[in-house]
């Protein structure tokens, strides 16, 4: 019960010392981001558990679990109207990762929409892809199934 008022504590004094420096924004808005895409990561590994070998593109499944995290999905932003309406969510997708990969995750998408009830989908926020790739640079332990050897072609 300590360590619970401590993190109670230790969170409120961070909530803060944003506000007073401007930064609570910020964080509201990168705090929403990473939510979505833990959550997107979350509905593909619960997909990818229900697909067919022969919809994997000849990687184990195994394999392809373990990259399903956030870490390996692309970034996507909020895009308003001049009125401050939500419009889209504007994606960006990840120059590091080869097109077969890609393709996989397109896949997985699409039977996961499939899935979803009419009233589901209605409510599911439209997405665009953009041309302009995504800056973030691939994790470390990127396996070489996913990463592409020259990231500047595509």
């Amino acid at each position: 019960m300590k360590l619970e008022h401590q993190k109670h504590y230790i969170s409120l004094r961070d909530q803060a010392r944003r506000k007073e420096s401007g930064k609570d924004k910020d964080h509201a808005t990168r705090s929403r981001r990473q939510s979505r895409r833990r959550e997107r990561a979350a509905r593909l590994q619960q997909i990818l558990r229900s697909v067919k070998e022969e919809a994997l593109e000849g990687v184990a499944r195994e394999k392809i679990a373990k990259v399903m995290t956030p870490e390996y999905l692309s970034s996507e932003e909020s895009d308003y109207d001049d009125n401050g309406e939500f419009r889209h969510f504007i994606v960006r997708r990840l120059a590091w990762q080869k097109q077969t990969f890609k393709t996989l995750k397109d896949k997985l998408e699409a039977k996961l929409k499939e899935n979803l009830s009419p009233q589901h989908r209605r409510q599911l926020r439209s997405r665009r892809i953009l041309t302009i790739p995504s800056k973030r640079t691939a994790p470390e332990d990127c396996p070489k199934f996913i990463r592409r050897e020259d990231e500047n072609s595509d």
